[in-house]
């Protein structure tokens, strides 16, 4: 076993070590847009083992961190992301909102629950809405998504403040049954 190796344990199943990672993640920092693409597209192809070290970018006071960290984990799709990539849209970048509600839209059904609760309880805090009002009409429009149609319209109405949570308690019920009903299934 060679030195480096002994210092870095493999993390995950495409041999990639602990520090490899690490140095992937200081390089969505850098000031070489090529090299943070590069480090994007390596750290998303090693997946679910990359968005722990990922996930702590995604609250740099540096806005282009941040909306890079969000870029890497989108095409990850990983549920550990979901109420992370949620309380970005409390930042007050829109840029940041749309490339965290594409990773929530593509998380899918797990994140389904936290988005709802995130509906009911947070409406209010920062750009919230815009981003919920963004992830329910796309997830809305998938073949199990449509009991979230409701939200998404609540949301677009003139009065979102109540109806946004009301129409995710309904539906939060609605998934939750059929969640229960495809469990013992």
């Amino acid at each position: 076993m060679s030195e480096s190796n002994a210092e870095s344990p493999t993390v995950n199943s495409t041999n990639t070590s602990t520090a490899d990672i690490e140095r992937l993640v200081a390089e969505l920092s850098s000031d070489d847009p090529v090299e943070r693409q590069q480090a994007q597209q390596k750290l998303a192809a090693i997946g679910e083992e990359a968005v722990p070290f990922v996930l702590p970018l995604l609250k740099s006071p540096t806005k282009r961190d941040r909306w890079e960290a969000a870029k890497t984990l989108a095409p990850i799709g990983s549920p550990a992301a979901t109420e992370a990539l949620i309380n970005t849209f409390c930042d007050d970048d829109t840029n940041l909102h749309w490339v965290s509600a594409t990773a929530l839209v593509r998380i899918g059904q797990p994140a389904v629950e936290p988005l709802l609760a995130a509906t009911i309880a947070r409406t209010h805090q920062g750009f919230m809405r815009q981003g919920l009002h963004h992830v329910m009409h796309d997830l809305a429009g998938t073949a199990w998504g449509r009991f979230l149609l409701p939200v998404w319209e609540a949301l677009d109405s003139e009065a979102w403040s109540m109806a946004g949570p009301m129409a995710a308690e309904r539906a939060l019920v609605e998934w939750r049954e059929m969640s229960g009903s495809a469990a013992r299934a």
